[in-house]
């Protein structure tokens, strides 16, 4: 074990990786999973070695958390040759899980990322970056859940695109099950961000962020890849080639997408809110419903459904009129009384019934609902059924 530590190490060193990203991620790992497991961990840092060396253009890069076989190159396979775009740098990385090809250009500054992953069963991923960045993600296909000491929480859906900021060195895990995945990312220069800051206030929040080296990421909220975004994404990647007016096409439909987000993130653009969303929305309300008993909360109800809970609460108040908070509580205070009035049950039992450890907790929630004690309804239901 002591050899594998030092042969890490010396990896390290050669490699250019930063010696405080080396130290914070054994720490973070050898903490999170327990040090019996170091020698997956030191594993898994080689992989993060390999990876940079193979290609340090890109920021991002992607540790492979369970398994013990990858080899990446820059060969590509034949079932492969239909994703390639012309003049792109290429990484294919075949794990014990399965593959995942990434293709990176660079264009006047911004940085055009396209991945495909095939997993055959369950695998995880620690993407980690060597300096801040700022990115529109698209997910053409598959849906992502993560965990996250950098973000509340991560989702991401297919068929809808968010913006981040993602701070230097973030330890985020990114879960992905049987299937296939497509993405599209597009990184912004800091330059472009600042000056387009002045411009729409909607970007304050990352233009400030990057000037303050912020540690906490941020996840603005997501909007649909409708038709128009799609053929935008299909010119960007269909385009680029060595012609001379390649640079300029492709800059200018970046631009329009940066524009099409920013225009549904200030409220002025076309309806971006797809239908999956709304349906999203309708499954949190039915879990709600059906677990009304249960502990109930923002967090609990975003980790469930893989989505931030920023995001949640304001989908949900933008379908139903009401905050989550404000539904549950109402939900539990109807059925409460429907209880008291029509069911043989103690007080208490009611309270439970409806989320409430506590009888005082649930006594005071009902009188500030109804504007009188639980008690008091109970007797004038009792009151009521001995009438003549």
């Amino acid at each position: 074990m002591a050899a594998k530590m030092v042969s890490v190490f010396i990896s390290y060193l050669f490699s250019g990786v930063p010696a405080k990203l080396f130290l914070r991620k054994l720490l973070w790992y050898g903490q999170t999973t327990g040090w019996q497991y170091v020698r997956t961990n030191v594993c898994r840092l080689k992989m993060l070695v390999y990876f940079r060396r193979f290609n340090k253009r890109g920021y991002m890069r992607y540790l492979f958390h369970e398994s013990k076989t990858v080899t990446i190159t820059s060969e590509l396979p034949s079932y492969c040759s239909r994703y390639l775009i012309t003049g792109a740098t290429c990484a294919f990385t075949l794990f014990d899980e399965g593959y995942m090809l990434v293709q990176e250009y660079l264009c006047e500054g911004f940085k055009i990322t396209v991945n495909h992953l095939m997993a055959r069963s369950a695998v995880t991923m620690f993407p980690v970056t060597d300096k801040a960045v700022i990115l529109i993600h698209y997910m053409m296909d598959g849906n992502v859940s993560g965990d996250s000491d950098i973000f509340i929480s991560t989702g991401l859906m297919a068929g809808t695109h968010h913006m981040y900021y993602i701070p230097e060195d973030g330890s985020h895990t990114v879960s992905f099950q049987q299937g296939q995945y497509h993405s599209i990312l597009i990184e912004i220069p800091a330059a472009f961000i600042t000056h387009a800051a002045t411009r729409m206030t909607a970007l304050n929040t990352l233009s400030e962020a990057l000037d303050n080296n912020s540690k906490t990421g941020i996840q603005l909220p997501p909007a649909a890849i409708d038709f128009r975004i799609r053929t935008l994404l299909t010119e960007i990647t269909a385009q680029h080639s060595s012609r001379m007016d390649a640079d300029l096409l492709v800059q200018a439909r970046i631009y329009e997408l940066i524009w099409l987000y920013l225009l549904n993130m200030e409220g002025t653009g076309p309806d971006m809110q797809s239908e999956a969303y709304k349906a999203r929305m309708q499954q949190v309300r039915i879990f709600i419903d059906a677990h009304i008993g249960d502990e109930l909360n923002t967090s609990v109800l975003a980790k469930r459904f893989t989505i931030s809970k920023t995001t949640l609460k304001r989908q949900f108040k933008g379908n139903f009129g009401k905050t989550i908070r404000d539904y549950i509580i109402a939900r539990r205070m109807t059925l409460a009384r429907e209880l008291l009035l029509h069911a043989d049950v103690s007080i208490s039992s009611v309270g439970s019934q409806v989320g409430y450890a506590e009888f005082s907790s649930f006594s005071r929630a009902f009188k500030k609902y109804f504007g009188y004690a639980p008690m008091t309804c109970r007797k004038d239901q009792d009151r009521t059924n001995n009438e003549p």
